[in-house]
């Protein structure tokens, strides 16, 4: 879990950085000449084809060939693809680019979920700077594209059942660091409660996700130190994956107050 968490840490900055260089953070909209949308157009393509093969060649080698991610991966992958070659074909609408980014948010969450080689690290990076271009010229805010009512409501479901896995292994869990009282109750009740209150058509949404990115990392520390199955661990990290990307995506829309740190491609353990 620790190789995951220092890989996440370093793969989320790169895709700030490049976010920052490009002057996408705080969105407002981008006009284009036909002929500057028909290159951005193309220069996705390329990018596309860069990054399947570059994540193709990953999955064919451990860890990513043996992960849980890797058919998602796989599926998802052509459905962006298809996704992306169609801007070429017909005029777009703010739906079909929605579609878009709720797409490669799918992705970036798979992506956050397991240690993939800095190769494609990059090559999604520099995808994605122009994906945030293409959400500018269409007045599109990754928030109002991504962070729906569905999926709100299918996180808020996968954190359930979660806890309630929890719950019923508790007896069994076995916590490595010496503590005066077992916390982990307190600290999933905490973190379920934040994920439930979650309201993507409430002004106080971005306040609410700090909240549970708060909780998120207070858990997730605790978590390190408690011998969980394997499948408790896989699914601990695709929720703090997707907390991870709720994060990324309000502060590509609204900035961030904190200038990205310097993990870039921090050596994994």
């Amino acid at each position: 879990m620790t190789s995951v968490v220092f890989a996440r840490t370093a793969f989320l900055s790169v895709v700030v950085i490049l976010a920052l260089s490009n002057g996408v953070c705080a969105q407002a909209t981008l006009e284009l000449s036909e002929r500057q949308n028909q290159e951005l157009v193309k220069r996705l393509s390329l990018k596309v084809e860069r990054f399947n093969n570059s994540l193709g060649k990953a999955l064919t080698k451990p860890p990513l060939a043996k992960s849980n991610s890797a058919l998602e991966f796989t599926e998802y992958l052509e459905d962006f693809t298809l996704l992306i070659d169609d801007l070429a074909l017909n005029v777009k609408t703010r739906y079909d680019i929605s579609e878009v980014l709720r797409t490669a948010s799918a992705i970036e969450r798979l992506l956050l979920c397991e240690d993939v080689p800095a190769r494609v690290v990059v090559d999604w990076s520099s995808l994605h700077a122009d994906l945030d271009l293409l959400a500018r010229v269409y007045g599109l805010k990754w928030s109002e594209a991504v962070v729906t009512n569905e999926l709100i409501a299918r996180f808020a479901k996968e954190v359930r059942s979660f806890s309630d896995s929890l719950n019923i292994d508790l007896p069994s869990v076995q916590i490595v660091r010496t503590a005066e009282s077992n916390e982990l109750p307190a600290l999933m009740q905490q973190f379920r409660q934040a994920a439930q209150s979650l309201d993507p058509d409430s002004r106080t949404t971005q306040h609410q996700i700090t909240i549970l990115s708060s909780s998120t990392r207070t858990l997730g520390l605790y978590l390190k130190d408690c011998s969980l199955g394997l499948q408790l661990q896989t699914d601990w990290r695709r929720l703090s994956a997707q907390v991870e990307e709720f994060v990324r995506i309000y502060n590509l829309d609204f900035g961030e107050k904190q200038s990205p740190g310097k993990e870039l491609f921090t050596k994994r353990k």
